[in-house]
């Protein structure tokens, strides 16, 4: 997995159970000492087993760990890709183009680095059908991530789950609705 996201777990895991909650998290994941830069790539095992320690220490669901930081790393994504993202885009633009904008990119720039493959439908103004297909099965952080890039640009969002890889489906099917802009 990209840096980033380990590199920004690291930064969320601080702001909300202290650099102790850190430390306990890297000790019960069995990577005490390790750093996380985000330009290099990570196996996807140790942010499990980062997320997993959390989890433990925090008291909260395994998906409510993913879905909350989903959302604490909106900011660093859109500031790390804010060349990718045409600045005329709302949140809807945002999440019909990430594959071919965002995501691509990653890949080219980094042939190490495996972000999930999305495709997505416009359905309307305000609603994108998002496929999400990745062996990780993160569809929570997915969801987090929704939300954030909502509040993001003033929207809040409901996702519908049509169908999803932890149900037995073959990929996560997340009809996206924005509401409309908080003033």
């Amino acid at each position: 997995m990209h840096g980033i996201v380990h590199a920004e777990f690291r930064e969320y895991v601080v702001q909300t159970l202290g650099s102790e909650g850190w430390a306990r998290s890297v000790d019960r994941a069995g990577l005490a000492g390790r750093t996380y830069s985000p330009n290099a790539s990570y196996p996807d095992e140790e942010l499990l087993a980062l997320v997993l320690a959390v989890s433990h220490i925090s008291g909260e669901p395994l998906d409510a760990v993913l879905t909350s930081f989903g959302r604490a790393i909106v900011p660093a994504l859109l500031t790390t890709y804010a060349a990718f993202v045409d600045q005329r885009w709302d949140a809807a633009d945002v999440l019909e183009h990430v594959e071919r904008v965002v995501h691509r990119t990653i890949r080219l720039q980094d042939p190490e680095a495996t972000p999930p493959y999305l495709t997505a439908e416009r359905r309307a103004a305000d609603e994108v059908l998002i496929r999400y297909t990745s062996p990780r099965r993160l569809c929570a952080f997915g969801k987090g991530l929704v939300h954030g890039l909502a509040s993001h640009y003033g929207r809040s969002a409901t996702i519908h789950d049509e169908a999803c890889m932890h149900r037995g489906d073959d990929a996560c099917l997340l009809r996206v609705v924005l509401e409309p802009r908080v003033n």
